[in-house]
């Protein structure tokens, strides 16, 4: 049987067919940190999977309406964050600038979406700050 037990956290990417995949997978390092150096449940007991999906598609592209979300999925313990991420930016962003679009991308949403009672927000923006400076300079 096939392990499929979720990491605490997880980032996946929607994008629009003229965005470089390759230039996204800078945002797996970021999970890699994320995973190796933070455990969620020192910042909520709701939930043990927290999932970041960055949207990024051409405001022109008439097939795809995408918007900033999120969704609690009680059945496997995991909060989804639907993210958007500026496709003008994107497209000409080389490495070093694509972490810092992500980066910045998932503070603010996790500061928008996370801002609950049952949430150590303020102790975990204060950790993933921390670990700005070994993804931002990997």
């Amino acid at each position: 049987m096939e392990n499929t037990e979720l990491n605490n956290f997880e980032i996946s990417f929607a994008l629009d067919k003229d965005i470089d995949l390759y230039k996204f997978l800078v945002g797996k390092q970021f999970e890699r940190l994320l995973n190796e150096n933070l455990k969620l449940s020192d910042y909520t007991e709701k939930f043990s999977t927290l999932f970041m999906i960055f949207q990024c598609f051409d405001s022109e592209n008439l097939y795809f309406y995408v918007k900033d979300y999120k969704v609690l999925r009680r059945k496997s313990h995991s909060m989804e964050l639907y993210s958007l991420v500026s496709y003008n930016e994107a497209i000409h962003a080389d490495e070093k600038r694509m972490k810092t679009i992500l980066f910045n991308t998932y503070l603010a949403s996790v500061e928008s979406h996370l801002n609950t009672k049952d949430f150590r927000l303020s102790i975990f923006l204060k950790d993933l700050k921390g670990l700005a400076e070994l993804f931002l300079n990997e």
